[in-house]
Order: C-alpha cells, then sequence, then structure tokens
C-alpha cells in the first residue's frame, strides 16, 4: 500500500501525509487524531529506510547537507508545535483544518497543472 500511496503523492506533487490520512479514516473509520499518527508514524519508518538504502547504496555525496541545519530545527519546532496544537483542538477543528489544507493541496495541485499546459 506505501508504493500505491508514494505512486499517487509523486503524481499529485505532494507528501504521502495527506492521503495516508484520508484512506486510514476511509477504509479505517480512525479519527482525525489518531490517522494522522499513525501516518506520521508510517512515513517516518519509510523514509528512514530510503536514507539507508541511500547510504548503503550511493552515498550522500550527490546531496547538499548543509540545509539539514535549516531542516532539523524546523522538523522539531513544527513538530512539538503541531503536538500542542493537536493537544488543545478538538478533533472536530482538526478535521476542519485537514479539509482547509486538502482543498490548498488541490488547488496548488490544479494551478500547478494548468501552468505547466499554458
Amino acid at each position: 500500500m506505501e508504493y500505491f500511496l508514494g505512486f499517487i503523492s509523486t503524481l499529485l506533487g505532494i507528501g504521502g501525509g495527506p492521503i495516508n490520512v484520508a484512506l486510514l479514516m476511509l477504509c479505517f473509520g480512525i479519527e482525525v487524531k489518531e490517522a494522522t499518527v499513525y501516518s506520521i508514524i508510517t512515513i517516518f519508518f519509510s523514509q528512514l529506510a530510503k536514507i539507508l538504502a541511500i547510504k548503503f547504496s550511493t552515498g550522500y555525496g550527490m546531496f547538499d547537507l548543509s540545509i539539514l541545519w535549516f531542516i532539523i530545527p524546523a522538523a522539531i519546532f513544527g513538530g512539538f508545535t503541531g503536538a500542542m496544537l493537536s493537544g488543545k483542538l478538538s478533533s472536530k477543528i482538526v478535521f476542519k483544518v485537514y479539509q482547509v489544507v486538502l482543498i490548498l493541496v488541490i488547488v496548488l495541485n490544479v494551478y500547478n497543472g494548468l501552468a505547466a499546459y499554458i
């Protein structure tokens, strides 16, 4: 299932998170907060496997790793901020935020699709 979600996410130009959350909620009836946690865990292990595969196959020489000094603190800050907000907000509000983000992703994808052909 992870390969299918990765394929669809690549076609749409988005990360797998929105699709993971939607499918977990739709297929398994999981609440949005719980689906988000499962999605993050799935993505974490998937990316960890990818990082290890790159390390043991081609190495990191072709990548500019200097950006990690910005990405890692931003990811930590975002994770703590998101966890804090999720703990304070109700599932109903989190679901509304999720819907707004999905609409923005759809609009962005439509715009990018049209821009590619115009």
